[in-house]
């Protein structure tokens, strides 16, 4: 499946680790890493659709200073089957309009597991 994350010419990508984080979810020795998409070149030069490298080059330049903006962070929280939507039922789809106590509901146990997630992890740069 094609997604743009390669030149067309040639999809072969190496992958860079920039980061690691203690995984929250297997726990343990395990770890979740983050990389860059770089070019098979012999210079791991990032691919022209890695704006993550440009942006980190930026953020360095500035590091001297305190920006003002937030990173939006966006996933899909699951139930433990690992197919049904956290706060769907678990067949099928949510009514057309929930109750507003449901959605209170739903909002703050998912805004309970965000911070219990943001929690757990903690950014090691490399």
């Amino acid at each position: 499946m094609a997604v743009n994350s390669a030149p067309g010419k040639d999809s072969e990508v190496y992958l860079k680790p920039v980061s690691f984080y203690p995984d929250p979810f297997r726990l343990g020795d395990n770890v979740l890493v983050l990389c860059e998409t770089c070019l098979p070149d012999g210079k791991l030069t990032p691919i022209p659709t890695n704006t993550r490298s440009a942006a980190a080059q930026v953020m360095m330049k500035a590091s001297n200073h305190r920006p003002m903006f937030g990173i939006e962070q966006e996933y899909t929280l699951y139930h433990a089957d690992g197919h049904t939507i956290l706060g769907w039922p678990r067949q099928g789809f949510p009514r057309p309009q929930v109750k507003m106590r449901e959605f209170e509901q739903v909002l703050a146990s998912m805004h309970e597991i965000h911070d219990a997630f943001s929690k757990l992890i903690t950014p090691v740069v490399i």
